[in-house]
C-alpha cells in the first residue's frame, strides 16, 4: 500500500512530468533559440515540439505551484511537490533514453514475455530509420555535421544551460555536470542518435506513459496517491 502510494506520486511528477515534459522544455527551447526556422533540422524538430512550452508553463502555474497546488489536494507529497521532483531529476541521464542501450544496461534485454521494451525498441528502430534518411539528406559527411555551427549551439545549450546542474546518474562525485548529454556531434551516426533521443521522448515515451495513467493508476482503491 505505501509502495503504490509512492509509486503514484513518482509516476506522476517523475516518469510523466519530468521526463516526458520538463526535459522536451529544454530541448524545444534551444531548438526556437539556435535554429533558424529554415534549418533542416528546425523543419523535422518542431512539428514535435510545438505546444510543450505552454503545456508546461499551465502545468507549472496550476499543478506544482506553492499555494496553488492542484496535486496537493490528492497527493501524500503535497507542497513538497517541488523536493519530489528534484529527486526524481537526478535519475535522469542521456545514456538512460538511448532505448536499447537502457534495456541493455537494466538487465532488460532478454527477458521473455517483456512486451512494453518488445515495441518500444521496435517503434525505436522505425524511428531511427526514418531520421538515418532524413540526416542524409542535409549531411553528406562527418565534416557537414562538425561545421554545423547552429547544430552545435544547439547540442551545447541543452547541456550547459538546460542540464548544466545535472550530475550525470551514478556518476561518482566530481564528474562533469550536464545529465550525460554531449556538449558537440561530430559525427552522422551520434547525430542521428541524438534526434532520435529527443523526438522519442517526446512523442513515443510521452504517449507511452501519459495515455496509461487511467489504466495505471485510476483505480484509487488499488493505487492510493495519499495516506492519511
Amino acid at each position: 500500500m505505501y509502495f503504490r502510494c509512492a509509486d503514484w506520486g513518482i509516476y506522476s511528477i517523475g516518469t510523466h512530468y519530468a521526463r516526458a515534459h520538463a526535459m522536451n522544455e529544454v530541448f524545444a527551447t534551444s531548438m526556437y533559440r539556435n535554429l533558424p526556422s529554415a534549418h533542416p533540422l528546425f523543419r523535422l524538430l518542431q512539428p514535435h515540439f510545438q505546444g510543450i512550452i505552454g503545456i508546461n508553463m499551465q502545468a507549472r502555474a496550476n499543478l506544482i505551484a506553492p499555494d496553488q497546488n492542484a496535486f496537493a489536494k490528492f497527493m501524500s507529497s503535497g507542497d513538497n511537490l517541488p523536493d519530489l521532483l528534484v529527486n526524481c531529476c537526478k535519475e535522469l541521464d542521456y545514456k538512460s533514453m538511448v532505448v536499447p542501450d537502457d534495456f541493455e544496461t537494466r538487465g532488460l534485454k532478454d527477458l521473455p514475455g517483456y512486451f512494453f521494451r518488445d515495441d518500444t525498441v521496435a517503434l525505436w528502430g522505425i524511428l531511427k530509420g526514418y531520421i538515418e534518411e532524413m540526416v542524409s539528406l542535409s549531411y553528406f559527411s562527418e565534416d557537414d555535421v562538425t561545421k554545423d555551427e547552429e547544430l552545435q549551439k544547439f547540442v551545447e545549450e541543452i547541456k550547459e544551460i538546460g542540464f548544466g546542474s545535472f550530475e550525470r546518474a551514478g556518476a561518482e562525485a566530481g564528474a562533469e555536470a550536464g545529465a550525460g548529454f554531449p556538449k558537440c556531434i561530430t559525427t552522422k551516426e551520434k547525430l542521428v542518435e541524438y534526434l532520435t533521443v529527443l523526438i522519442f521522448n517526446v512523442s513515443i515515451f510521452h504517449t507511452g506513459v501519459n495515455f496509461q495513467i487511467n489504466k495505471y493508476l485510476g483505480y484509487l482503491p488499488k493505487h492510493h496517491p495519499v495516506l492519511d
